[in-house]
């Protein structure tokens, strides 16, 4: 499950070539207007990604931590992918070979 959770969220952001709608709002002003339904996403993953920690064998309180973990993980994997599709345009010279998608 937690593979699958992690391979479904690369599908859903297009492998970080297209940003999370609940992080897009989050970063914007419309924070305030869908406060409600970003805090209700993220208590579902959470909730999901603790319960499959949890059948694992790992204790509640280090499956609860363990899912915050991933879900920063991944939203940081997010942050440093989108910051490279941006930039690197602008970074890479004409003489500079990048390696292939």
């Amino acid at each position: 499950r937690l593979a699958g959770f992690v391979e479904g969220f690369a599908v859903y952001c297009a492998d970080g070539t297209r940003n999370c709608l609940v992080a897009e709002f989050t970063a914007t002003a419309a924070r305030v207007k869908f406060e409600n339904e970003i805090q209700q996403q993220t208590t579902e993953w959470l909730r999901k990604l603790t319960a499959a920690f949890s059948e694992t064998g790992v204790a509640d309180k280090r499956a609860r931590r363990r899912a915050r973990e991933l879900l920063s993980t991944l939203y940081g994997a997010l942050v440093v992918s989108t910051v490279d599709n941006i930039l690197r345009p602008l970074l890479v010279g004409k003489d500079t070979v990048q390696p292939a998608e």
